[in-house]
């Protein structure tokens, strides 16, 4: 990691390199899924307003259609995408754990992570 990264993401410098690294991987992951959450909010909003514009004007039902199917699937594809990459997340964070690599301790921690078993939704289980 150069001293500019580190300097950019408020980093004690002081830490060692696998730790910097950590806190490197996992700052671009979360970056990552919010710039995913940004797309897919955008696409939600598109959607919505294909949708109601085809309402308010009164566009026959088949006009559109293949359109509307492609929205959801770029979606639904998005979706996916963020499943994965929050699986990643979940699971270098359960590897730097056992590792030892303390990478939220040097950025400070921004959000909760998937515990050890890494589950397939990032909401917990059970309430």
């Amino acid at each position: 990691m150069t001293s500019q990264l580190a300097e950019r993401l408020g980093i004690d410098t002081e830490h060692r390199p696998i730790d910097l690294f950590g806190v490197t991987v996992s700052s671009d992951l979360v970056q990552s899924e919010n710039t995913i959450d940004l797309l897919m909010a955008q696409l939600g909003q598109g959607l919505t307003n294909l949708a109601d514009g085809r309402r308010v004007n009164h566009v026959r039902a088949h006009i559109g259609q293949k359109a509307l199917e492609s929205y959801g699937h770029a979606i639904n594809g998005l979706i996916a995408v963020r499943g994965h990459v929050i699986d990643t997340h979940g699971r270098l964070a359960r590897d730097a754990r056992r590792e030892g690599i303390h990478w939220q301790v040097v950025a400070g921690p921004t959000e909760s992570t998937p515990d050890d078993q890494t589950p397939d939704s990032p909401y917990p289980k059970g309430g």
